[in-house]
């Protein structure tokens, strides 16, 4: 098979990881695979180039811009792909409707985490004729999809994301500071309300009062940047709290951190909750889609309430005070990740339904 590929964005998030991931092995499988990013370069592109996958970017000068419709189309019209794979909102609504133009036989559009943004849901609707398959990375996602905006769930195929077992130590990078004597949170997670990290910097004013704490704060600067270094001096954490921005090392802080925290009002599949449990190490994060099925409450990790500070505080301060509990949580979570979030699985079910597609 030939294979096409269309992103929003190819930055360092969840899910242009994934689609890195998925493109190694469907290559490893013997298909030929080319990668368009409409919004531009980022660093999964340069992984892709290094890998030898052809990347073609900017099809998109800005958000929406109308001509990148013409252009995606004119691009698939030269690779002639049996099949185009899209991923996130601009590319799912984009390439379906240029492969439509370009004589594409099939189309999969990913949907990786469930919008809130009713006029998104409307114009996917309206394109959904275009698709011969959706992906979603959770039974939420697809549940939500199916009952509250009448996707066919026919049509959905769940494809967890899969991690890659850690093979060697963590290294700490050298231009984070540590501050010594104190016990390291890290959350990762682009600076948006989404994130919840205004509820966990509330959460590590109140720990502060028992324990000597460091957060660190990985990705990128977002809508929720100036509130968040504002609630950081109101509660006068600038001594102990580090936003670093967007890190392709962020996994190798989180591995060392005593307790890996996602506080976020709402996710897909999270990878770095992921990454976290597959290194060992002790998460709480808020019982929302998609975590709550990366996370088994009191068994892998701990589950608390979204916008619930106090909740967040106990459940983060009860690990730090129990060594015994938080190794053997972390433990459990490395055995899950392996277990249940295997990279060779996620694709193999993905390589399966695209055969299943160009067949048909």
């Amino acid at each position: 098979m030939n294979l096409f590929y269309a992103a929003t964005t190819l930055d360092l998030g969840g899910a242009e990881r994934m689609l890195y991931e998925t493109v190694a092995r469907v290559r490893a499988a013997g298909h030929g695979v080319a990668v368009t990013c409409l919004l531009g370069d980022g660093p999964v592109a340069d992984w892709l180039r290094r890998d030898g996958v052809p990347v073609y970017p900017a099809l998109m000068r800005w958000p929406g811009d109308p001509l990148a419709l013409p252009r995606l189309a004119a691009l698939l019209r030269r690779e002639k792909p049996d099949l185009l794979h899209t991923w996130l909102f601009h590319a799912n609504l984009f390439g379906r409707v240029a492969a439509r133009l370009a004589g594409v036989p099939h189309v999969v559009a990913g949907i990786r985490v469930y919008d809130d943004r009713a006029w998104h849901h409307r114009v996917d609707r309206l394109t959904l004729g275009l698709v011969s398959a959706v992906t979603t990375n959770s039974a939420t996602v697809r549940d939500r999809l199916v009952r509250e905006q009448g996707y066919p769930a026919e049509k959905i195929t769940i494809i967890v994301n899969g991690v890659a077992q850690r093979t060697t130590p963590p290294v700490w990078p050298a231009d984070v500071p540590r501050l010594p004597g104190t016990r390291l949170l890290v959350s990762v997670g682009r600076q948006h309300p989404q994130k919840g990290q205004d509820v966990l910097l509330r959460a590590v004013a109140e720990l502060r009062r028992e324990f000597p704490l460091q957060l660190v704060v990985c990705g990128r600067p977002d809508a929720a940047t100036p509130q968040l270094l504002a609630l950081c001096r109101e509660l006068r954490l600038d001594d102990c709290v580090t936003f670093t921005g967007l890190r392709p090392d962020a996994r190798e802080l989180a591995a060392q951190a005593d307790v890996f925290v996602l506080p976020s009002r709402w996710e897909g599949m999270p990878n770095v909750l992921l990454e976290a449990q597959a290194d060992g190490v002790a998460c709480v994060a808020t019982a929302v889609d998609g975590s709550r099925e990366v996370i088994a409450d009191g068994d892998s990790g701990l589950l608390v309430p979204p916008d619930d500070v106090p909740a967040l505080a106990a459940a983060i301060g009860g690990l730090l005070r129990d060594d015994a509990r938080r190794a053997a949580l972390g433990a459990a979570a490395r055995a899950r990740a392996a277990r249940d979030f295997s990279l060779d699985v996620m694709a193999e079910k993905t390589v399966a339904l695209y055969q299943q597609l160009v067949r048909t």
